[in-house]
């Protein structure tokens, strides 16, 4: 179980670890604001980033369902 809370608006964050190999991302609508929210589950280091903050530091491939950090992308 991660606990936190919600960068967006400060909510009580609880979210179930899946059971799948892990680091992981996760997509997700906060409930309380409305917010785009985007969770990097881990069991060592989790993470929360607010969409804009995530796209920022992180590249999302929609066609191949990849993301990977931009400071490893640069040329």
């Amino acid at each position: 179980m991660i606990i936190g809370e919600y960068p967006c608006c400060g909510a009580n964050l609880m979210i179930k670890v899946p059971d799948c190999p892990l680091p992981i991302f996760e997509k997700e609508i906060c409930e309380v604001c409305g917010q785009t929210v985007w969770h990097y589950l881990s069991r060592i280091d989790p993470k929360t980033y607010l969409d804009r903050d995530f796209h920022e530091k992180f590249i999302v491939d929609e066609k191949t369902k990849s993301i990977k950090e931009r400071s490893l992308t640069a040329p």
